[in-house]
């Protein structure tokens, strides 16, 4: 594992521009690679930079206290590739993650954005793949509540008024998983797996973002796309195909509301550290917090 020095502490604003062009450079630097044209393509629980000469995606986490989740990242990402799953695949042989004072990077290969986005009949093609592996070394438990409380420690230009009312949520949401009974076997389990985390590879969809494979229930990895529907307000059909091809209407178990509710905390908590470093995160984030206070059961619109 390779350790780089920042000299500098993390700032109140752990993606400020400033602070990911250091970070960005001594990646670069460690790695071989240049980052003279490097792009910004999305900033939320990550800051995900595309390097257009070097072909490569660097994915920047803060702080440390991610390195848990971001090591089996790269540890799936091995076993993927070596079993010829369809998914994302790390750049290069040097060791990975890079530790980079409070912030820690990886490299992958970059797959450029198809005409189209990969469909939801895809993922649930990918999801039956994924959900029949069992994983050769062990992997984290389940624990969506955890991962909502740790970004809630570190939210950057959270309200305490809101910080408050996402921890009762947590409280609450908790409290009806320890009581749910799942319909499907627990297993390996993609943990965020929604539309905008497939790529396209030759023509064949892959999944990215592997940060939050675990085992648990696999009634998760098919709430997401229900989810959106409601929350985005998307056609219904695709949703319809994505039940009928994986084999199982979530909608239908009776603990698909306790999940539904996690998945949206889960959303809401998952963006509280960036608040302070995106103006447009943080329009979205108080609009969906006005809502839901005020009991209003109205769409969202995509972070960005």
């Amino acid at each position: 594992m390779v350790q780089v020095v920042i000299s500098a502490a993390v700032p109140p604003r752990i993606f400020a521009a400033e602070q990911l062009a250091k970070v960005l450079r001594a990646v670069c630097a460690e790695a071989g690679l240049d980052c003279g044209d490097a792009e910004l393509l999305r900033l939320a629980a990550n800051a995900v930079f595309w390097l257009p000469k070097a072909q490569v995606v660097v994915r920047v986490s803060a702080p440390r206290a991610r390195f848990a989740q971001v090591r089996t990242s790269v540890r799936v990402a091995r076993w993927l590739s070596q079993i010829d799953f369809p998914a994302v695949r790390l750049h290069g042989e040097y060791d990975q993650p890079l530790v980079l004072g409070d912030y820690l990077a990886t490299v992958w290969d970059y797959l450029p954005p198809g005409r189209t986005q990969p469909s939801p009949e895809a993922l649930a093609l990918l999801l039956r793949q994924l959900h029949s592996l069992i994983a050769p070394f062990p992997l984290p438990r389940w624990d969506p509540i955890a991962d909502a409380r740790q970004s809630l420690a570190r939210g950057n230009g959270l309200t305490e008024a809101d910080r408050a009312f996402l921890e009762r949520w947590c409280d609450e949401v908790e409290a009806e998983l320890e009581l749910m009974t799942p319909a499907l076997p627990a297993g390996v389990i993609h943990g965020d797996a929604w539309q905008g985390n497939l790529l396209m590879r030759s023509g064949t969809p892959v999944l990215c973002d592997l940060d939050q494979f675990s085992l648990g229930p696999r009634e998760w990895d098919l709430v997401p796309t229900i989810v959106n529907a409601l929350r985005f307000g998307y056609t219904p059909k695709p949703v319809r195909r994505f039940q009928d091809i994986y084999g199982f209407d979530v909608t239908l178990w009776r603990g698909f509301s306790v999940l539904r509710k996690t998945r949206e905390l889960v959303m809401l908590a998952g963006v509280a550290p960036v608040l302070s470093s995106s103006p447009l995160i943080a329009g979205e984030f108080a609009r969906r917090m006005d809502g839901l206070r005020n009991g209003r059961d109205e769409r969202w619109t995509p972070y960005g």
